[in-house]
C-alpha cells in the first residue's frame, strides 16, 4: 500500500538536525512542544468523554455504510492489487535513467491513481444502494471540517510524542543512533527540494495518498469489519494497527518502533474520527495535514 509520508515524526529526535550551541532548532522546539501538548490532549479528550459516543448507555452507532463486508472486503483487496499494478507500470514507463526521485514520484502516483480505480468501483457499488435503515445520521460537512481540524490539533502532538517514546525505547534496545529522516520517502524529498520530481512527490504524498489511504482503511477495511459486528472502537484499533503494519516497508530499521508507534496512534485517532463523523472527508483533511506538517518538518533537516 502507499506509504506517503505518514507519521515520521522521529526525525525530531535525529542528531544530525542537532541545533547549533546559540539556540533551539524548529524541529527541537517541535518536539518540546509536543510534550508539553500531547497530555494536555488526553486531558481534553478525557473531559469531553470521548468514548461516550460508542459506549452503552448510548449504544455502538450502526455505521452509515452501504456495502456489505464482503464487497467492502474485495474492493480492500481491489486497491491493493491495482495500486501495485499502477507503481510497476508506471515503474516500467519511466525511463531508467530519469533518476530515483522522478521515478519514486512516478511510481507514487502510479499507485494512487492505480487505487483510485478501485475508489471509483466503490463509489460506483455506493450510488446504487440505499443507506441502511436505522444507521446513524451523518454531520454536515461544516461540521466534520471544524471536527477534523479539531481532532489534528489534538493527534499531531499525541502522534509526535508516542513516536519520539517509541524511539527513545528503540535507542535502548539496540544502542544505536537513528538517522536523521525516519521515511524513506523524506529521505528522497529532502535531497531534490523545489524540482520538479519533488513537487511530484509531495502532491502525491498531501493530497493522493490521504484520499486513497482513508477510503481503502477507514472506508473499505473498517467499514467492513464494523459490518460483521465489531464495534467503532475495536475495529478503529484493529485497523489501526493493520495501517501501521502495512508500512513497515517503508520504514527504516533504526526508526521501526517509532514509526509503528506513531502510524499505530494515527491510525486509531483516524478511526474514531470516522466513526465519530461517519464520514471519510474529515479523516482525509486531518492525514493530509499530518502529511504536510512532516514534510516541512523534514525540509528543515540539513
Amino acid at each position: 500500500m502507499l506509504t506517503g509520508l505518514l507519521a515520521m515524526p522521529r526525525i525530531l529526535l535525529a542528531d544530525d538536525a542537532a541545533a547549533p550551541e546559540s539556540g533551539l532548532t524548529l524541529l527541537e522546539v517541535v518536539s518540546i512542544a509536543s510534550w508539553v501538548l500531547a497530555p494536555l490532549s488526553v486531558l481534553v479528550l478525557v473531559r469531553m468523554r470521548f468514548w461516550s459516543r460508542f459506549v452503552p448507555p448510548a449504544g455502538p452507532l450502526p455505521t452509515p455504510w452501504r456495502l456489505s463486508a464482503t464487497m467492502g472486503l474485495g474492493l480492500y483487496l481491489a486497491s491493493i492489487f491495482l495500486g501495485a499494478a499502477g507503481a510497476h507500470l508506471a515503474g516500467r514507463l519511466v525511463p531508467e535513467d530519469a533518476g530515483l526521485v522522478l521515478r519514486s514520484a512516478g511510481m507514487m502516483w502510479g499507485m494512487v491513481l492505480g487505487t483510485t480505480v478501485a475508489a471509483f468501483l466503490g463509489a460506483l457499488a455506493w450510488t446504487s444502494r440505499r443507506q441502511p435503515e436505522g444507521s446513524g445520521p451523518l454531520v454536515d460537512l461544516r461540521t466534520s471540517m471544524l471536527a477534523a481540524c479539531f481532532a489534528a490539533a489534538l493527534l499531531i502532538p499525541m502522534v509526535q510524542a508516542t513516536s519520539s517514546l517509541g524511539q527513545w525505547l528503540q535507542n535502548l534496545i539496540t544502542g544505536a543512533e537513528p538517522s536523521p529522516l525516519g521515511h524513506e520517502t523524506l529521505r528522497l524529498m529532502a535531497d531534490s527540494t523545489g524540482t520538479p520530481a519533488w513537487w511530484l512527490m509531495a502532491t502525491a504524498a498531501v493530497i493522493g495518498a490521504p484520499f486513497i489511504e482513508e477510503v481503502v482503511y477507514r472506508g473499505f477495511l473498517q467499514q467492513s469489519i464494523r459490518k460483521v459486528g465489531l464495534g467503532p472502537i475495536w475495529a478503529s484499533i484493529l485497523v489501526g494497527g493493520f495501517f501501521a503494519l502495512m508500512h513497515v516497508s517503508a520504514l527504516p530499521a533504526d526508526t521501526r518502533i517509532a514509526g509503528l508507534s506513531g502510524l499505530l496512534v494515527l491510525g486509531v485517532g483516524l478511526g474514531l474520527l470516522r466513526e465519530w463523523t461517519g464520514r471519510l472527508d474529515a479523516c482525509i483533511l486531518v492525514h493530509a495535514i499530518f502529511n504536510v506538517f512532516n514534510l516541512l518538518l523534514a525540509m528543515t533537516v540539513e
